[in-house]
């Protein structure tokens, strides 16, 4: 009698559903064959693993806004004249619903925060930094960032 055979003769005293059935038999018959030579599809209700997927679209950084001085975007770049100036920009993706992060080449220059979506790059000191933005899929977008100082200063 076949191995799969007796494991159907004993699952059927288990009540153990067919979708099991097939998946154990396969899995157990590739054991001596070198690999899976089958694989079935989840059984109904089942669990899904799902791994985040790349919409291959980077994150758009609006049009900022300088509540206390500033100027530019991030096409041209944005230029301050004061320590603790900022811009803020609304952050959107097509296609896309996770949250975003922001990291600064240079710290000591410009910093960047975000919250709800929303970007914040504050001047810190003379210089210049690059703003990177991304996503969870690694897909990402840049803003340059020049600080001159001629006034201002930090709170």
């Amino acid at each position: 009698m076949r191995f799969e055979q007796v494991l159907r003769r004993r699952v059927n005293r288990l009540k153990i559903p067919r979708a099991a059935i097939f998946i154990a038999a396969a899995l157990l018959s590739s054991c001596s064959g070198g690999g899976l030579s089958a694989i079935a599809p989840a059984a109904a209700g089942a669990p899904v693993p799902t791994t985040p997927t790349s919409n291959n679209n980077a994150p758009i950084i609006g049009t900022p806004t300088f509540p206390i001085g500033g100027s530019g975007n991030c096409t041209s770049g944005i230029a301050f004249n004061g320590l603790g100036q900022t811009a803020v920009s609304n952050l959107t993706e097509s296609g896309y619903s996770g949250t975003f992060a922001a990291a600064s080449s240079d710290s000591s220059v410009a910093t960047a925060s975000i919250t709800n979506a929303t970007l914040t790059i504050t001047a810190i000191n003379s210089g210049a930094a690059t703003i990177t933005v991304s996503d969870s899929t690694n897909n990402e977008s840049t803003c340059s960032v020049n600080v001159t100082v001629t006034g201002g200063t930090v709170s």
